[in-house]
């Protein structure tokens, strides 16, 4: 309740102007790293008519697709038979992620639909299986070999919706189901992560972005705060505790840019991230800010977060304890992330 109150009168007192965009930057001050995201542009973006192409790409293939052994159809008494859940928070597609976890092993997210169906699933760890045998680990060239060209574009009724990965995923058809393979281009371009959505649920979604609302943007923190710890086990790197003050500076820096269309570090008022946790009563001997705007969920927000190297650099910092998360939408429902990571503890 207090979070949803501060962030009332965040809106109220935002002042209302529209400034040319700032440059994106990766900036260092005294040691303490913080960076801006170079993703700027849409994951799926509109292509007029006169341009589009005449068919969607599709390729088949009869083996199985599962994350932490649940495939697509599956209901949630089986999956959760096996997996232990841990939290659950409304997605893009109107429906939810139910995460399982151990301590963030064998992290996992399902999206069920009203009949308690699996719909949709995601894992950023080694427990997703594709067709021959494709893993953490695959290069992207020998992806492309054994599946063909990704698509380039889905088609929702008169529009088609163009995929404009930067070569940091791919998107297939298999089976009936989209299936997004992520890649890490700092290890190779090698297979880091996979999402599958069923066809149905994905043709379902109609729209660039879902409505922006509090209870999408308390999701997409959550989701953010347990992508980001899923990443650090990973590395064998300390899991961060979850700071309620630092989300929301984080939250206020973003409702700021939403507001006043700028996306940088340094506010108009000249403050930086620093500036503003100090403002805030946040006290910190190291504290890193990353900034991402216009991807559809977390998880294309974190992977594209992943490929970028400040950003990393401040994702997988070993000293960092504590991690705030904000999002929040513009009037046409693209949401700014801004990710707070410090700790007040000397080394």
């Amino acid at each position: 309740m207090g979070r949803k109150l501060k962030r009332l009168v965040v809106l109220a007192a935002v002042v209302m102007s529209f400034p040319l965009w700032s440059p994106v930057v990766d900036d260092l001050m005294d040691d303490i790293q913080y960076s801006a995201t170079n993703y700027l542009k849409y994951d799926l973006k509109v292509l007029p008519l006169s341009q589009r192409e005449a068919s969607m790409i599709d390729v088949s293939a009869e083996e199985p697709l599962r994350v932490g052994g649940i495939e697509i159809g599956d209901n949630r008494e089986q999956v959760e038979y096996i997996h232990q859940q841990q939290a659950e928070s409304v997605n893009e597609y109107g429906l939810n992620w139910t995460t399982y976890h151990q301590g963030y092993g064998n992290f996992m997210m399902v999206m069920y639909d009203e009949s308690n169906a699996v719909r949709g699933l995601f894992s950023n760890q080694d427990i997703f299986q594709l067709p021959y045998g494709i893993q953490t680990g695959t290069k992207q060239e020998e992806v492309r070999e054994l599946l063909g060209e990704p698509l380039e574009f889905i088609e929702k009724g008169n529009t088609h919706y163009i995929i404009d990965s930067e070569e940091a995923y791919d998107v297939y058809l298999l089976n009936n189901q989209f299936v997004t393979v992520f890649y890490d281009t700092y290890q190779n371009n090698t297979v880091e992560a996979a999402q599958i959505i069923d066809y149905d649920t994905e043709m379902n979604f109609d729209s660039l972005y879902s409505e922006g609302n509090l209870d999408f943007s308390y999701a997409l923190e959550e989701q953010l705060f347990d992508l980001t710890n899923a990443t650090r086990l990973k590395f064998d790197l300390p899991l961060l505790e979850w700071s309620q003050e630092a989300a929301d500076t984080a939250y206020n820096h973003s409702q700021d840019m939403a507001v006043n269309q700028y996306f940088d570090h340094v506010n108009l008022e000249g403050q930086t991230p620093f500036d503003r946790m100090t403002e805030d009563g946040i006290e910190f001997l190291i504290a890193a800010e990353n900034l991402a705007f216009g991807q559809k969920s977390s998880i294309y927000a974190h992977q594209g977060l992943m490929n970028s190297r400040g950003h990393r650099v401040n994702i997988l910092q070993e000293d960092v304890t504590r991690l705030g998360t904000g999002v929040t939408f513009d009037t046409e429902n693209q949401p700014y992330y801004t990710e707070i990571f410090y700790s007040n503890i000397m080394w």
